[in-house]
């Protein structure tokens, strides 16, 4: 029984593990964007053919396949605080890439610096 709990506490606790969630995470607000973005669609398409019609929700459909993937490959990893050389135990923060290709900032800038 330990060596099951070990294991499963290992695998939950890696990088894998982890870019998954935050991928199921993403496809939540993806998956509702493109829902957005077909009923707008079917608006503007209600007078045009049932083709037209279910061409963009085809479409819709397959971008709601794609987005997935292409965020768990686009997910770049974990930016914890140690990384920045503070010392304090924070939570780490996604460092996701998804739209446009954002980096995280590792140290902030002199000005934005707490003073002690």
């Amino acid at each position: 029984m330990t060596w099951a709990l070990t294991t499963l506490r290992d695998v939950a606790d890696s990088p894998l593990a982890e870019r998954l969630g935050w991928t199921l995470l993403h496809s939540v607000w993806q998956g509702a964007a493109v829902a957005v973005g077909l009923a707008l669609a079917l608006i503007l398409l209600r007078r045009r053919s049932a083709q037209a019609r279910y061409s963009a929700s085809c479409a819709a459909l397959a971008c709601m396949a794609m987005l997935p993937a292409l965020t768990f490959l686009r997910i770049t990893g974990t930016y914890r605080a140690s990384d920045a050389g503070a010392t304090d135990d924070v939570p780490a923060a996604p460092v996701v890439s998804v739209m446009w290709g954002c980096r995280p900032c590792r140290t902030l800038p002199a000005a934005m610096q707490m003073k002690e």
